[in-house]
């Protein structure tokens, strides 16, 4: 397999080269570098010339006359890669040298595999590091149980529900790039990031896979245009608000699941699978309906969990936290929630 790095760059001159270094130390060396500039100002253009000249593998560089933004850069450097697997870089990280290696064994393993991704080690500016991994952040929160559904192969039902993969740590194969591109720069009004939705969207299309060490330095620092959060606390012991911000995203999850539902019906075949479509637009169905139980006076709300229960939709489509505590969420009365959650 060939393997293309796909790196955005915009006014990345101060940690650039420190990036370009760990590419090429990679024990398994790509087989081309696509650079795609974002019509820096700085002297990054400068830095790619001269590593262009030291490395062994191909660098191909174009810039774009006007700025086009993170989404829309990434877009233009999948499209230029010309290999089978397109990892992602950003200019700010240092890769461990064993990265692309360990993603392309995982890929060799299966040909299902359609995306692999790993952990990442957040670092400073000086990359030391911050005492957390990236999955261990606020908000990521992938741990045991998420990784048992994605290992039972659900990665879609984890992937849906928050966003686990950065695109920094993970590759794709090529062949998903006609279905994910071009990349939405929102989805009914959210801000779509592109890990979010490639990561998504191949899941829905085929195996995902992970590798639970990090393989990156992730650096965080002042100019970052996104950037993970702290480490996770400890949870509230009245998690009223954790089941708030829950409510929250059950809009999200259902307008992410049609959007692509419908990518996937406009694609054609291979990737136009009718089952997989279909399960997509009940899982947003599922969604809304967990959000409006909240609003039903309570004999209401039970009746309509109920339902929800006979059409097996809680076990279809389980949420990382576990089926049991999502239908006792929407079963118990407001009461009793800060008690047991």
């Amino acid at each position: 397999m060939r393997f293309s790095v796909a790196l955005c760059t915009c006014n990345g001159g101060a940690y650039l080269r420190e990036q370009l270094d760990s590419l090429a130390a990679q024990t398994r060396l790509p087989d081309e570098l696509v650079v795609c500039d974002d019509a820096s100002t700085d002297n990054t253009a400068s830095i790619i010339e001269h590593f262009a000249l030291e490395v062994p593998f191909p660098v191909r560089v174009f810039v774009n006359d006007v700025r086009l933004g993170v989404t829309r850069n990434f877009d233009r450097a999948f499209g230029l890669c010309q290999g089978d697997l397109i990892a992602p870089a950003d200019q700010d990280d240092v890769w461990h040298p064993d990265k692309l290696r360990l993603i392309e064994e995982q890929f060799a393993t299966d040909a299902d595999v359609g995306l692999v991704f790993t952990d990442l080690e957040v670092v400073d500016e000086r990359l030391q590091p911050l005492g957390h991994r990236a999955w261990q952040s606020d908000g990521v929160e992938f741990d045991r149980g998420p990784q048992r559904l994605l290992d039972r192969g659900k990665a879609v039902d984890v992937l849906l529900t928050r966003n686990v993969v950065t695109g920094c740590a993970m590759a794709f194969k090529s062949r998903f790039r006609s279905l994910v591109c071009p990349i939405p720069l929102e989805v009914c009004g959210l801000r779509i990031v592109h890990d979010y939705w490639i990561a998504a969207l191949v899941a829905a299309a085929s195996t995902v896979r992970y590798l639970d060490r990090p393989l990156v330095k992730y650096r965080r620092h002042g100019n970052q245009q996104v950037g993970l959060s702290g480490p996770r606390t400890e949870p509230d012991p009245n998690a009223w608000t954790r089941g708030c911000r829950r409510m929250v995203a059950y809009p999200v999850w259902a307008d992410l699941s049609e959007a692509i539902g419908e990518r996937l019906a406009g694609a054609g075949p291979p990737f136009a699978d009718a089952g997989i479509i279909s399960a997509l637009t009940q899982r947003a169905q599922h969604a809304r309906t967990r959000e409006l139980v909240w609003n039903y006076h309570y004999p209401r709300r039970v009746l309509t969990v109920l339902g929800e229960v006979l059409r097996l939709h809680y076990h279809r489509f389980p949420h990382p936290d576990g089926d049991g505590y999502e239908l006792a969420r929407d079963l118990l009365p407001y009461r009793f929630l800060p008690r047991f959650f």
